[in-house]
């Protein structure tokens, strides 16, 4: 089936979400998308991703997720596990609407529309330990310390899920355009993880990507502008890559010469260089869209800074520009890993927030917990739904930026500070009609008060459900990238497939996390 590429938006189109209010432009057949006259399913072929994270986590479950009258339907996973699902469907009070204390905004924001676009999944499970980690909810378990699993083998990093769409040629199977294949937001560094050399897996070393430091500076990275010059000069990267090549080719001697290690570091400069290559010569145009509004330089963000205004200025700044390279198609993934507490509350020092919010929100006196409550609905509203509607506008007729993209955001640990039970999962889009959206999927096992570890005190007996690495390849299929780019041998989904208690976990579940998630997963 032949794709087309719908026409490029106009700066009214872009306004009416990066700016958040609409300009009246009436439907024009020059701006529809041919595939709409064809028949042919009004979708993109190309899917965008947005993963957001939030530190610490212990949100309470019924703080986090929605009250359980919302829960009608029953799913029938394994004998003895039956979880539960229904229909998102937001409860109004006053100016505020709600799903669940944290997943509340105003009523303006948060509208029955936006929650049927919008999935909550509760339930899944990294079934062993990860305490505080830097890109274990994006699959890289290992990201900080050594785990070790029940044969003594120490987990390995591997990439996080945004960079195995980064480098996948299903996801990205035309580079022409793109000049960033990822961007990596906020202020919490060794989040997103990526081969050094990802042509080269085998011999490369797995490390960290660097967070962009400008809002304006990313901008101008994404952004293409109309004019091209008449004779433009060769690219300095050109004339770099034929150098490489004649030295290879031995023309300035023995090229042999060169130890292993060198030209294997060579090859792997050279491969980026190739890679910075495709960026410059990327062809689109977005000359109607407008930059950020200001930049990001200044703000008082990261860490444990107070400044709740300055947090949601810098983060929905950035949330302009991902807007940016969507519509432009100039990048289809975008990270965010927010370090801030989201709160005005400083008990003190930095690592007090750290010691006396966080680790105490499990206290059952309820203080600690109203604190990370308020803190997480902040993010909620200022930025996971500020970029949600503001890619909530027609992409074609009827289909909108949004319903093209899968926008996620989880958190560091899941009811209780670390301890990856239940991990958070809040999405909005359909990932280009791969996903039912306007669901709570509850997939926890009832029956089953199995405590998952008894690593901690603070530690609850909490439900177990299914493994997290379940969702994390349906989330990699729902992005068009095969399990036969990622699945390892002997592993499930995607992740290590470490179990550290089978009386939580059978290993039938670890098993089968390379099948569709029931309820959400249509294909």
């Amino acid at each position: 089936m032949t794709v087309h590429k719908p026409r490029r938006p106009s700066r009214r189109q872009f306004l009416q979400g990066a700016a958040g209010f609409t300009l009246a432009l009436p439907l024009l057949e020059s701006l529809v998308d041919r595939r709409a006259n064809a028949g042919l399913p009004p979708y993109a072929a190309n899917p965008r991703f947005v993963a957001m994270t939030t530190q610490h986590g212990g949100v309470w479950g019924a703080n986090m997720w929605p009250d359980d009258t919302m829960l009608n339907g029953n799913l029938n996973l394994y004998a003895g596990h039956q979880g539960r699902h229904g229909a998102l469907v937001p409860s109004t009070n006053g100016s505020v609407a709600s799903l669940s204390p944290v997943l509340s905004a105003d009523a303006s924001l948060l509208t029955a529309s936006l929650a049927a676009k919008m999935n909550l999944l509760r339930g899944l499970d990294v079934p062993h330990y990860l305490g505080h980690n830097t890109g274990g909810e994006l699959g890289n378990f290992a990201a900080e310390g050594d785990f070790v699993d029940p044969d003594g083998l120490v987990q390995q990093h591997r990439p996080t899920v945004d960079q195995v769409m980064a480098y996948s040629p299903s996801f990205y199977p035309d580079m022409d355009n793109i000049r960033l294949r990822s961007m990596h937001i906020g202020t919490h560094s060794h989040h997103s993880w990526g081969y050094q050399n990802p042509d080269n897996p085998v011999e490369g070393q797995c490390v960290h990507q660097p967070l962009s430091q400008s809002a304006m500076a990313l901008f101008n990275q994404i952004f293409v502008p109309d004019e091209v010059e008449d004779d433009p000069r060769p690219l300095v990267v050109d004339r770099a890559i034929e150098h490489y090549r004649r030295l290879r080719q031995g023309a300035f001697g023995d090229a042999s010469r060169l130890s292993s290690a060198d030209a294997q570091r060579l090859d792997d400069h050279m491969d980026r260089l190739y890679d910075l290559q495709t960026r410059l010569n990327a062809v689109a145009s977005c000359g109607d869209v407008l930059p950020p509004a200001s930049d990001t330089d200044g703000l008082q963000v990261g860490g444990y800074s107070n400044d709740v205004a300055d947090m949601i200025t810098y983060y929905q700044l950035y949330n302009d520009v991902i807007v940016a390279a969507f519509i432009c198609g100039t990048s289809r993934i975008a990270v965010i890993n927010s370090g801030e507490t989201w709160s005005t509350q400083m008990p003190g020092l930095c690592c007090d927030w750290h010691q006396l919010v966080a680790h105490e929100a499990h206290n059952p006196d309820g203080a600690a917990q109203q604190i990370v409550v308020d803190a997480k609905r902040t993010f909620f509203q200022n930025v996971f739904v500020d970029l949600v509607r503001k890619l909530d506008v027609d992409e074609t007729e009827g289909v909108t930026y949004l319903d093209n993209s899968l926008v996620w955001w989880t958190q560091e640990s899941g009811a209780t500070t670390h301890d990856p039970i239940s991990m958070p999962v809040v999405t909005a889009g359909s990932a280009a009609g791969v996903l039912q959206t306007g669901n709570y999927v509850d997939y926890r096992n009832r029956n089953n008060t199995a405590k998952a570890h008894d690593y901690s005190p603070e530690h609850q007996a909490l439900r177990p459900g299914l493994p997290y690495q379940r969702w994390l390849g349906n989330l990699l299929n729902s992005m068009n990238v095969p399990s036969s780019e990622f699945e390892r041998p002997g592993e499930h989904g995607y992740g290590d497939n470490v179990i550290s208690d089978p009386d939580a976990m059978p290993q039938q579940y670890m098993d089968d996390a390379s099948l569709p998630l029931p309820i959400i997963h249509s294909v």
